[in-house]
């Protein structure tokens, strides 16, 4: 059963963060322009120093959209500044992260995310996501999974109901990825937004989830919004050499802070996990 949204809906800012990438970035803006059905919704293009020419005539041609607007996000490439610095130049009631490398699958999908968002007790809503071969990349954040943190049920296919049948529920996790990410603005001002300084680049919307769990906030992750997600397609791998440093201090600085919960994830050892009977 979907929750019905209030009337009038909450506004939706969805912020799109990207650095060139156009052959991305056009069919996720498209698929939230053409293909998802929702009453109030803004797209933001983040841009962190996009350079081709034909990126830059893409963002130009958007710009004249009243629905899309660019922000100019300039400097080393930060995603927790890019968010943050996004997020500030908005005002919408619901923020809405969106990988430049996601596309709607359901023309419903914010609909379903905003009617749990809008909710006193809920932070971060997340969505099924699927790689392009229909196989599950994300279904919630597992802590403590691989030693940090890791996505439930990755590889698994579209139609399979997942342990004790999770897949088919809509539950209470832990964290959530912010590739596509639902919360309402004042929620996201409540935790200080993403950490710039100990996450710019990665785990930072996990230390966002679990910084609304320690107030007290539900995280929430439903199936019934879908999306593919070609799984930071735009991004440099952490494991590059060059990357290594800065991965291995942000996984130190997680361990460090979180170092009860990666321990014992609560949803997902606890008998008392939440599932659709109670969100």
């Amino acid at each position: 059963m979907r929750r019905v949204l209030p009337d009038p809906a909450p506004s939706v800012c969805a912020i799109i963060p990207t650095r060139d990438g156009l052959s991305f970035l056009r069919p996720c803006v498209e698929s939230l322009l053409e293909r998802t059905r929702y009453p109030n919704l803004k797209v933001v293009i983040a841009d962190n120093n996009s350079r081709k020419p034909a990126t830059l005539r893409y963002l130009s041609s958007l710009s004249e959209d009243p629905r899309v607007r660019i922000v100019p996000c300039p400097g080393p490439f930060n995603f927790s500044a890019i968010i943050n610095r996004a997020v500030r130049d908005t005002s919408s009631e619901l923020v809405a992260l969106i990988n430049n490398d996601i596309e709607t699958e359901d023309e419903d999908w914010l609909m379903e995310m905003a009617s749990h968002a809008v909710r006193p007790p809920i932070g971060a809503v997340g969505a099924k996501l699927l790689y392009p071969s229909g196989e599950i990349q994300h279904a919630g954040v597992v802590i403590g999974l691989g030693g940090v943190a890791g996505h439930s049920h990755r590889w698994f296919p579209d139609n399979h109901p997942g342990y004790m049948g999770r897949l088919g529920c809509t539950q209470w996790v832990s964290a959530v990825t912010a590739a596509c990410l639902v919360v309402s603005r004042h929620k996201f001002e409540e935790v200080g937004g993403f950490d710039e300084i100990a996450f710019p680049v990665t785990l930072n919307d996990v230390d966002f989830c679990l910084k609304l769990l320690a107030l007290g906030y539900h995280n929430v992750w439903t199936p019934r919004a879908r999306l593919t997600h070609k799984e930071s397609a735009t991004r440099p791998s952490d494991y590059a050499l060059s990357n290594r440093g800065r991965y291995a201090a942000e996984v130190l600085a997680f361990k460090d802070r979180w170092r009860d919960m990666i321990k014992r994830d609560p949803h997902y050892f606890s008998s008392a996990a939440k599932t659709s009977s109670s969100v």
